[in-house]
């Protein structure tokens, strides 16, 4: 874990980064649209709003933490091969960064959301039960199911296909 005083490492953040702001033209290349919620923030802010907002595209998310310890994994052999190894160390803090990603969340759907906690509260469940699956993965025990935390927030949207995690 983290020195108490060492330093949260920000770089620009897209804010908002997710399957729907990546956009394949026609020629194949890829552009990452929607940059309104860009922003100095921590250094995993992109990597975990992408796979957190993968619990509200898709029915199944039985390998979630096993897809976001590889992307952290491939991540850091990014900045060793490098060379720069703050940033590698940095990315060797990860639990601290996701528990910052989850603040930095919050504060940017306060404003997203200021007229309604509904879908912050639907947020901050979807964390909590992921730090109870990566707990129950250390011990062995069965993962919880997010289908069930995403049918009872996709209530409150106005179409159930919309994620709650986007900025606008």
């Amino acid at each position: 874990m983290a020195n108490a005083d060492q330093d949260v490492f920000l770089v620009f953040s897209h804010g908002d980064f997710h399957l729907y702001n990546i956009y394949v033209t026609k020629n194949n290349s890829t552009m990452l649209i929607d940059w309104e919620g860009n922003n100095e923030q921590s250094l995993l802010n992109d990597l975990y709003n992408y796979f957190f907002s993968q619990l509200w595209l898709r029915k199944n998310n039985a390998t979630l933490i096993k897809e976001i310890n590889m992307a952290i994994i491939d991540l850091e052999k990014y900045y060793i091969g490098k060379s720069n190894m703050n940033a590698a160390e940095h990315v060797k803090q990860h639990p601290l960064y996701r528990w910052v990603f989850y603040l930095e969340r919050v504060h940017s759907m306060l404003f997203a959301f200021s007229d309604s906690s509904q879908g912050i509260s639907a947020w901050v469940r979807v964390y909590v039960e992921y730090e109870g699956n990566i707990a129950n993965e250390s011990i062995g025990q069965p993962c919880i199911d997010f289908q069930t935390v995403r049918s009872d927030s996709s209530k409150n949207l106005n179409s159930p296909s919309t994620p709650l995690i986007s900025n606008r």
